[in-house]
């Protein structure tokens, strides 16, 4: 993707984009499901598969918070949120044996975001763009393949 290409990419793909349409990316946010010592392999064989980018979807659960405010003449809306303490607590995997219950998710501890991206460069990938969906569910990262032509 030369460069051009790729600002023009990241401009249509802003946060309201990002947000209303994650559901094309539906099927990578499985990661999350899938036990942590497994992830590491997942990735290598989409690496090995000569793919030239990979868009991983992750459960966000680290330090964050955010203010929305809305006013005119007629109408004042504001909200707020802010967490901060999953990354002092571990992660309890709800039923091992339920497919649909997450295994990890990115923030708490022992699975901060810096170890994500190391393993996910350790198979052979460059994580060249990360954002966050509002409200924070859930970080992007956009990788190229380090091998790919």
């Amino acid at each position: 993707m030369d460069a051009e290409h790729r600002k023009r990419w990241y401009q249509y793909y802003t946060e309201k984009r990002i947000v209303h349409q994650w559901l094309q990316l539906h099927l990578l946010k499985t990661l999350g499901h899938i036990h942590w010592p497994k992830v590491g392999g997942i990735l290598a064989g989409f690496s090995r598969s000569g793919a030239k980018w990979l868009i991983l979807s992750v459960p966000y659960q680290g330090a964050q918070g955010s203010v929305y405010f809305y006013a005119n003449r007629h109408v004042l809306h504001k909200r707020n949120f802010f967490k901060c303490s999953k990354y002092l607590k571990k992660f309890r995997i709800r039923d091992d044996h339920d497919i649909d219950a997450h295994k990890w998710e990115i923030g708490f501890k022992d699975y901060g975001l810096r170890r994500l991206e190391a393993l996910v460069e350790d198979q052979g990938w460059v994580v060249e763009k990360r954002d966050f969906t509002a409200g924070c569910r859930s970080v992007f990262l956009v990788c190229r393949n380090r091998d790919a032509d």
